[in-house]
């Protein structure tokens, strides 16, 4: 229900940002929970060596740039 890096990381446990109790069971699940931990860790460090913000900026600059005067980039 929020935006932020759990729309860019998929392997990521997901609660609303207002449900603290929820938050609170998640993040005593993967303390309490080794093999949780350890999946989640193993996920994520997969999940970020696959990623990069390279794509993404480059439409934005390239939006950015179409909407500049021609013969001007930033």
């Amino acid at each position: 229900k929020q935006s932020g890096v759990a729309e860019f990381f998929l392997n990521t446990l997901k609660v609303d940002y207002w449900d603290s109790k929820e938050m609170a069971n998640q993040i005593c699940a993967v303390l309490s929970n080794k093999s949780l931990h350890d999946t989640l860790l193993a996920n994520a460090q997969d999940e970020k060596n696959h990623k990069s913000w390279a794509p993404i900026s480059e439409r934005i600059l390239h939006t950015y740039n179409s909407h500049l005067p021609q013969g001007t980039t930033a």
